[in-house]
């Protein structure tokens, strides 16, 4: 055997094969079993919107800087992004996949900063195809009755919005106060919508079910959102007493800023967000408000976060108290007589303040009662025809009524009444019909537009099959659409640091309440905090061009240019580092066809 010396250290070293050719020579493309595809999966946060807002896409979006862009991809699905980035939940953050690095993205403050970088006046919304010449009447102008209007205008359909009330928003404009949403940003989305054709008819009510009918007939379809407004009643033999209103009535009466003049002591019964909206609205008015619960404090179906802010604020919280009579003098309220509970189980009573033993009555001084127990919809204007389900009118999974060209959605058939949700029921209408007057089976269509067949529906999804393209080329040319969620398993963890949230700036709790007490209170984030929070999303399921698949292919047989990866499949050897070292699952091994 010959040896070569180590110059270095004088010692003999064997002969080793030297190749002259690159390793291109080598076909290992011939061993391969699987192979990569580059794939856009659905990100967990999307799944849980009841508006299916692609959220990664619009924060990628607002991370290159392209404000407009990202307000188009995020008013694909939802039309009011400035609304729901106040006033939503955001169950979407439940779900999202940092929780499990230092918390969830925040969601909310980033789906508030796209809308607002648009300015006070917001593009109108181009519609995806030309003119039908299909007119529908929307009934309600609530946020359900506005999103369907918006989608079928931007479908080709002329909308005509046919509202009760002075002013277009519903609940938004009524039942909402303006500390948590201003007038000027509702204003403004209603605005858009008139810039985009639809008309707006206020103040003209639909009087009963003659007219109902009449509408039906000159139309080619009809939406029916006309929401929950009526109060359900307390059940304590309440009369004709001064001082006793209901929630929905003293925030429709404080929704102009004016007073309603409640009293000094006020008491609210409920534990909704209608209920604590109505407390912090009497605390601005300069009222001591106490807010009675029948259940403890996790059976309150209000929002946490709002049911804190309100306790900080000032209002006092009764929990496991059960009104039992009102108590009056000279024909007004004078105060409430409660029954203290125990709960099941004999554990502590929750609230903070209560002392009694169960079933020991105690009573409260009030100026004045208003009681936010649950709403109901008035049903005075259905037809005969048209048959309810207990507090719904019936209809099938798309919203069709038993009237093949009438539509219903919104708090007046939907539960869990979250405005998200009236959204969601809006976009369910407008495809509905839009598939009813192109004559196609609504069902079948809409099963396809929903997120893994079972989630939320998808109007990007149900534009691109109509166009044959995606309206926003949200995807890679490169990438194939796969209709799977992307959990925290599916990520490879090990490129991404912890991190926390940023917190959206609130005024101090005694600030609330002075100069400007309907003013915001929720401040944006910083320029600073939002491009950090845009910086925290993991971009779930979708290609970042990161290079990890191009830098550890063994085989070199990764390629890129400017928008996209390929795949030499001569080389590749199905091995499968690349899907394993993709951050984000975007890439995924396809088993190859066998002849055997």
């Amino acid at each position: 055997m010959k040896f070569l010396r180590d110059k270095g250290s004088g010692a003999d070293l064997p002969i080793a094969p030297v190749s002259t050719m690159t390793s291109e020579s080598t076909r290992t493309g011939t061993w391969r079993t699987s192979r990569p595809a580059f794939v856009e999966r659905i990100p967990a946060c999307k799944s849980a919107c009841p508006t299916a807002s692609d959220a990664e896409c619009w924060i990628r979006l607002m991370e290159q800087g392209e404000r407009s862009k990202a307000f188009d991809a995020a008013t694909i699905e939802n039309p009011f992004p400035a609304i729901t980035g106040r006033i939503c939940p955001h169950p979407c953050t439940e779900v999202c996949n940092r929780v499990h690095l230092g918390g969830a993205v925040n969601i909310k403050a980033i789906e508030r900063a796209v809308a607002d970088s648009m300015g006070a006046s917001l593009p109108a919304a181009q519609s995806f195809f030309a003119s039908t010449g299909k007119r529908i009447a929307v009934v309600g102008a609530g946020p359900s009755g506005l999103a369907c209007a918006y989608h079928l205008a931007r479908l080709g359909h002329t909308v005509r919005i046919v509202e009760r009330e002075r002013e277009a928003g519903g609940m938004l404009r009524y039942g909402i106060p303006a500390f948590r949403l201003p007038r000027e940003v509702l204003d403004r989305e209603i605005r858009r919508l008139v810039d985009m054709g639809i008309e707006l008819a206020l103040g003209k009510p639909v009087p009963d079910a003659t007219h109902m009918q009449s509408l039906r007939q000159d139309f080619d379809a009809v939406y029916l959102s006309i929401g929950a407004h009526r109060q359900k009643a307390l059940g304590l033999g309440e009369q004709e007493t001064s001082g006793l209103s209901t929630g929905l009535e003293y925030l429709k009466r404080a929704s102009d800023g004016r007073n309603p003049a409640a009293g000094r002591r006020v008491i609210v019964i409920g534990g909704g967000n209608t209920a604590v909206d109505v407390a912090r609205t009497a605390l601005r008015f300069g009222s001591e408000v106490t807010l009675i619960h029948a259940g403890q404090r996790e059976e309150m179906d209000a929002f946490d976060v709002h049911l804190a802010h309100a306790c900080e604020e000032g209002v006092r919280l009764e929990l496991m108290t059960e009104p039992v009579r009102i108590l009056t003098a000279a024909g007004r309220v004078s105060g409430l007589v409660c029954r203290r509970l125990k709960p099941a189980g004999g554990a502590e009573v929750a609230s903070e303040n209560a002392t009694a033993l169960a079933d020991e009555e105690v009573d409260f001084s009030a100026d004045a009662i208003i009681a936010a127990t649950g709403e109901r919809v008035d049903t005075s204007i259905i037809p005969s025809a048209l048959h309810m389900e207990g507090t719904a009118i019936r209809t099938d999974r798309t919203g069709r009524t038993e009237w093949n060209n009438v539509f219903a959605g919104g708090d007046f058939i939907d539960e869990p009444r979250m405005v998200a949700h009236a959204l969601a029921a809006g976009k369910r209408g407008a495809m509905a019909i839009d598939c009813m007057l192109r004559g196609v089976s609504a069902e079948k269509v809409l099963d396809d537009m929903r997120v893994e067949r079972s989630g939320p529906l998808m109007m990007s999804r149900y534009v691109a099959r109509r166009l044959g393209s995606d309206p926003v080329e949200l995807a890679m040319a490169s990438s194939s659409h796969v209709d799977r969620i992307v959990r925290f398993r599916d990520l490879n963890a090990n490129y991404f640091e912890p991190s926390s949230p940023s917190a959206q700036p609130l005024v101090a709790p005694a600030e609330r309440l002075k100069e400007r007490p309907f003013a915001e209170y929720e401040g944006p984030l910083s320029a600073e905090a939002l491009g950090s929070e845009l910086a925290r999303c993991f971009h779930c399921g979708r290609c970042t061009h990161c290079d990890n698949c191009y830098i550890y292919c063994p085989d070199a047989a990764i390629s890129k240019d400017d928008s996209a990866y390929g795949v030499d499949l001569e080389h590749c050897k199905g091995c499968g580092v690349c899907a394993r070292e993709c951050p984000r699952a975007a890439i995924e091994m396809k088993d190859e066809e066998s002849e055997f």
